[in-house]
C-alpha cells in the first residue's frame, strides 16, 4: 500500500504543485539502512510531451512507492497546476523547480536521490544533478543535445497544430 497525494509545497520563487508518493506508514525511500534512503524526483519534460508522459509516470510513481521509494512528481512554474507565467519560464528557474522538489523529498527523509528526466527534463536533470550533493544517480530518457533545434520543432508543430 501506499499514500499518494497532491500537494503544494514551498519553492523558492513560489509554491510549485507536486504529488508525493511514498510508502503507507514511512518516512524516505528504500535503499538500506539509516541515513541511505533513496528518493526519486521525476523531472517531467515541457510541452505537449508533458501531457503524453503522465500517465506513464503516475504509474511508475506508484510502482517504485511500492517498492519502499519515496517519489515528486511536479509541475514547473508555469506549467499545469502550478500557479506562474509562462512568459517566464527560463532554464534558471526551471533547475531551481527541480532543486526544490529535491528538497521536498530530503524533507521526507530520504539522503539520496534519483532524478529520473525525459527529453526537456533530462537535459535539466543533469544540470540540477551536478550541483546537488545528494544526487547520486541519475535515469535520462532522450536528453535533448539541441535546445534550439528541440524548441524549434515544438514552435513549428505548434504552429501547424493551430
Amino acid at each position: 500500500m501506499i499514500d499518494d497525494r497532491n500537494l503544494f509545497f514551498r519553492g523558492a520563487g513560489g509554491p510549485l504543485y507536486g504529488v508525493l508518493y511514498e510508502p503507507r506508514g514511512s518516512r524516505g525511500g528504500a535503499g538500506g539502512g539509516p541515513g541511505a534512503r533513496r528518493g526519486v524526483v521525476i523531472c517531467d519534460s515541457l510541452f505537449e510531451e508533458k501531457f503524453w508522459c503522465e500517465r506513464v509516470f503516475a504509474n511508475l510513481s506508484r510502482s517504485l512507492a511500492e517498492s519502499g521509494f519515496t517519489v515528486c512528481s511536479f509541475d514547473y512554474r508555469g506549467y499545469g497546476n502550478s500557479p506562474g507565467d509562462t512568459d517566464t519560464v527560463d532554464v534558471p528557474g526551471l533547475e531551481e523547480n527541480i532543486h526544490d522538489a529535491c528538497d521536498l523529498v530530503r524533507s521526507r527523509g530520504c539522503s539520496r536521490i534519483t532524478l529520473l528526466g525525459i527529453r526537456w527534463g533530462a537535459a535539466l536533470a543533469g544540470r540540477v544533478a551536478a550541483a546537488r550533493d545528494d544526487v547520486d544517480s541519475l535515469f535520462l530518457v532522450q536528453p535533448l543535445t539541441s535546445w534550439r533545434k528541440a524548441l524549434m520543432a515544438a514552435l513549428r508543430g505548434n504552429v501547424a497544430g493551430q
